[in-house]
């Protein structure tokens, strides 16, 4: 039981923030992002186009969550995410790489919010405070590390190196989260009230 809490633990942080180092580490990426696919006039729908989804899906995910939930509406937003994810990286134009965050933002926002649910199902009242922290470090962590990251990566490799970064956060977290969730174990704690 230890260790399946403790593998749901890593993987939430590492779901939390794989979705804020995209939040952030985009804001240093994005002038590089403009030098190469041009239209300027549409750079601030980069920021735009990742934070008016999320909220829209943030709502949504708690219905969803409140109806049937949080597993599946995170499951569906860590697909949309990482999918998302590869469609910026993928970009070639600029209106590709505002759709790829549009879908990004949906998916983040979703996971996040289902993450939220989760926490309060999957952990005991008295230590939903110390994950409610260690999510706010996960928050915190990619706005000083997201940048010099970011400017690294588009440095080293390109700025689609900055998108492509975040996958294995989100693979390596969705292989330690999944088996947990599906634990006979796990589905005790998640009636736990």
């Amino acid at each position: 039981m230890v260790g399946s809490r403790r593998a749901l633990m890593v993987g939430l942080l590492m779901l939390v923030t794989a979705v804020a180092f995209e939040a952030q580490a985009v804001s240093t990426a994005m002038p590089a992002v403009a030098a190469d696919l041009g239209r300027l006039d549409l750079y601030a729908w980069a920021f735009t186009a990742f934070m008016i989804p999320q909220i829209v899906a943030i709502v949504w995910g708690g219905r969803l969550s409140d109806a049937v939930g949080p597993i599946r509406p995170l499951q569906a937003g860590v697909a949309v995410f990482a999918a998302g994810v590869a469609l910026s990286a993928l970009a070639v134009s600029m209106p590709m790489l505002l759709a790829g965050r549009f879908v990004q933002g949906f998916g983040g926002g979703l996971t996040n919010l289902a993450l939220m649910v989760l926490v309060g199902r999957a952990f005991p009242p008295a230590d939903t405070g110390r994950v409610m922290t260690w999510f706010s470090f996960a928050w915190m962590l990619p706005s000083f590390v997201g940048p010099p990251a970011a400017a690294f990566l588009v440095r080293w490799a390109s700025w689609h190196a900055v998108f492509w970064a975040v996958l294995p956060l989100v693979l390596v977290g969705s292989l330690l989260l999944y088996p947990t969730l599906a634990a006979q174990t796990v589905r005790q704690i998640l009636t736990h009230s």
